[in-house]
């Protein structure tokens, strides 16, 4: 059947903004700086409008297995649209949904990181149905929300080279969730887990920290996440991995797997420690599934781009997982 097409809405000005906070912080220094026509805003909510769909019906004879990402729109996600008035108000954005805007321009508005980039470029291809070079395009770093905005103002190239460095990070996130669902995901339910969720890169590198460490605080445990520490074998001193956001989620889920437990010992103290499941887990899996230079070698393959670095991550998740299976047959 033959799709109807959709009409499209043309305004002025998409602003790509992070979250509604930051928008209501800087609305009446981009009123100002894009005044003119119908201006609405966006927000990413930090991810963008975009996560990993694995689909279902996986064979085992099939694994490990390497393929391009493929997604789906986030549950729930709207992008929050706005429309900012000429006197620097927000407005609700009435009639308007995913696909069906055009742009004059696009202004990019949100935290200056990769993922930041990544997002903003999703969520308006998201929006128009297209890739933000249809557009003109203007790109602000804010790196203090009380300061002149237009002293940040960057080169819609510089959004493009973050958003290609997480490219890269995402086809490895992506294939090492999608091998875990299975792999690992059989490994966790032998050792007495639950495989509630997939076990992520990072998230199995801080079950092996944690053994190193044994009960430790949750303040800790992220402290541990953001000033991570590898072998020196690629760089000295440490790394982070994750967000504040990210880094909270991860621990949720090893918890969910029934991998970690949290125990209050003392009042206002809440530790974190492996149980037996967890214990049990990395027992079973080859030891070079310990790779605490994890974070080096993923930003390595980012600084190479996807099209470098693509064979190099296809081999070390083949690698990888195929000793997982192995272990498993």
């Amino acid at each position: 059947m033959q799709s109807t097409p959709v009409d499209k809405v043309d305004i002025d000005t998409l602003i790509v903004s992070e979250k509604l906070a930051a928008t209501k912080m800087l609305a009446r220094q981009l009123a100002h700086l894009h005044a003119g026509g119908r201006v609405v805003v966006a927000h990413t909510l930090f991810t963008g409008p975009d996560e990993f769909e694995f689909g279902h019906g996986h064979r085992w004879a099939d694994f490990p297995k390497v393929q391009e990402p493929v997604y789906r729109t986030r549950s729930g996600f709207t992008g929050l649209l706005s429309e900012l008035r000429a006197d620097g108000e927000l407005a609700p954005a009435v009639g308007l949904a995913a696909g069906i805007l055009r742009p004059r321009r696009v202004v990019y508005c949100a935290d200056a990181d990769d993922t930041g980039a990544w997002a903003s470029r999703r969520l308006v291809h998201w929006l128009t149905g297209s890739w933000p070079e249809a557009f003109e395009q203007t790109a602000y770093w804010p790196l203090a929300y009380d300061s002149d905005l237009a002293r940040f103002e960057c080169s819609p190239a510089q959004v493009r080279e973050m958003a290609a460095r997480k490219d890269v990070q995402r086809f490895f996130e992506a294939n090492f969730l999608l091998n875990s669902t299975v792999l690992l995901g059989e490994a966790i339910r032998r050792t007495g887990g639950t495989s509630t969720a997939a076990l992520s890169k990072f998230g199995l590198q801080l079950m092996y920290r944690l053994r190193e460490l044994g009960p430790v605080a949750v303040d800790q445990a992220h402290l541990t996440m953001s000033d991570w520490g590898g072998t020196g074998r690629y760089a000295a001193g440490t790394a982070s991995f994750g967000s504040c956001v990210s880094r909270g989620r991860l621990l949720e889920d090893l918890q969910a797997n029934g991998l970690t437990a949290h125990e209050r010992t003392v009042p206002g103290a809440l530790n974190v420690q492996l149980t037996a499941a967890g214990e049990a887990l990395l027992a079973l899996l080859p030891k070079d599934c310990h790779d605490a230079d994890l974070p080096w070698r993923l930003d390595g393959w980012k600084q190479e781009g996807l099209e470098a670095a693509q064979p190099k991550m296809e081999r070390y998740l083949r690698t990888f997982f195929g000793k997982v299976k192995r272990r498993l047959a």
